[in-house]
């Protein structure tokens, strides 16, 4: 009797404890992703940093790397790559050069792409006098992350600040230059990062 009642029970525990580990499967499920951060760039980053440098000295001349304005971007603790903000000279078209910045975005895996901002494009008739922040903003649903970086510029007649955003899905070496949303923030005016929020709806 004993043997045949400790089957009965063990066999009754059975659902008890599938229901029990399928409650927990279920609510990992719908534990929220990991978002992005961006943390100061340390010295074991220094190798992918010089790789960043020696990519955008083939387009851009004198450059210069700005320590104080280049993160690891991280998911959680997974370590993503880098966003390194620099400055150079640029070349244009039918113009002298121009002092102009860029951004690298270097994945994880070391590749690289530069994406030139201040000086090229929308804003090639501006001379870039440094950057003055970088915040990542709230990504779409769709995965697409988006960040803004804040600079000092000038024109040819007055000083202006100008904020740039860039867009990238997965790599970091996919990220560019959201051209809309860079315009929408710079028509509204926008000279912060929670300005460029607010003019985007964030």
């Amino acid at each position: 009797m004993n043997s045949s009642a400790n089957a009965s029970e063990t066999q009754l525990q059975h659902p008890r404890t599938a229901l029990k580990w399928g409650v927990i499967t279920a609510a990992a499920l719908l534990l929220p992703a990991a978002t992005l951060a961006l943390r100061p760039t340390a010295a074991s980053d220094a190798a992918l940093i010089a790789k960043a440098r020696g990519v955008a000295a083939n387009t851009v001349g004198d450059v210069a790397i700005d320590d104080a304005q280049s993160f690891r971007v991280l998911r959680g603790k997974q370590f993503k790559g880098l966003l390194v903000s620099g400055s150079g000279q640029v070349a244009r078209d039918g113009a002298s050069p121009v002092h102009g910045c860029f951004v690298v975005g270097v994945n994880a895996d070391g590749r690289v792409k530069v994406i030139q901002t201040i000086g090229t494009d929308n804003w090639e008739a501006e001379t870039c006098r440094g950057v003055k922040a970088v915040s990542l903003l709230k990504s779409d649903a769709d995965g697409t992350q988006r960040l803004v970086l804040i600079y000092d510029a000038a024109s040819p007649n007055a000083a202006t600040v100008e904020p740039v955003v860039l867009r990238w899905t997965g790599r970091l070496d996919r990220a560019e230059v959201d051209i809309t949303a860079s315009d929408k923030a710079s028509q509204a005016g926008a000279e912060t990062v929670a300005d460029v929020r607010k003019a985007l709806g964030l």
